[in-house]
């Protein structure tokens, strides 16, 4: 083998190997805000507020956004989508553990 399919070669293998890595760089990305409310019923992420949304249309789980504070854990926070076809979502999905409950987004008068 030349020099030069060996340089082609371990570049993708460089690629390959740091997909991963780009894919769980969220999950060490802590998101500024926290849970409010005695059932955490209010979420606040970078100045935003979400009320738990509990009749929402069915929704699309998607990019994971980052993590916040959840007492000694952490919550996984993922943009959620509607199924409606909305390209920009106002809902976010939080996942403590094997529950999960979605979020939507309150107006600033609220």
């Amino acid at each position: 083998m030349n020099k030069r399919k060996k340089l082609v070669i371990a570049a993708v293998i460089i690629l390959l190997a740091a997909l991963p890595i780009y894919a769980l760089l969220p999950l060490f990305t802590t998101l500024d805000g926290g849970f409010r409310g005695a059932e955490y019923e209010y979420l606040i992420l970078d100045g935003e507020r979400y009320a738990l949304c509990l009749d929402h249309p069915p929704m699309t789980r998607g990019a994971l956004l980052g993590t916040l504070p959840y007492g000694d854990e952490k919550a996984m926070i993922f943009q959620a989508t509607p199924q409606s076809g909305e390209s920009e979502s106002e809902y976010v999905y939080a996942l403590i553990f094997k529950d999960g409950a979605y979020y939507k987004k309150l107006d600033s008068n609220e």
